[in-house]
C-alpha cells in the first residue's frame, strides 16, 4: 500500500496558496509561491502559466 505521507494535494486545492496573495494584491509574494509550487508541480502549466502572470502584474517582466 502507498503512503500518505508522500502524497500531494491536487494542484487546484494547493493554488490557493499563491491565489490568495493576487487577490490581496500581492503579487511579488504570489510570483514566490507559484515558484514553490512549480517545485512541487513541475509538469502542470497552470503551475507555469500563473507564475509568469504573478510576474508580469508585479512588473517583474524579466522573471516572467
Amino acid at each position: 500500500m502507498k503512503s500518505e505521507i508522500n502524497t500531494l494535494p491536487p494542484l487546484e486545492k494547493s493554488a490557493e496558496w499563491a491565489r490568495k496573495a493576487a487577490h490581496e494584491g500581492k503579487w511579488s509574494e504570489s510570483a514566490q509561491r507559484w515558484a514553490i509550487l512549480r517545485k512541487a508541480y513541475s509538469e502542470q502549466a497552470m503551475a507555469w502559466l500563473q507564475g509568469a502572470n504573478a510576474h508580469i502584474e508585479a512588473n517583474e517582466l524579466d522573471q516572467a
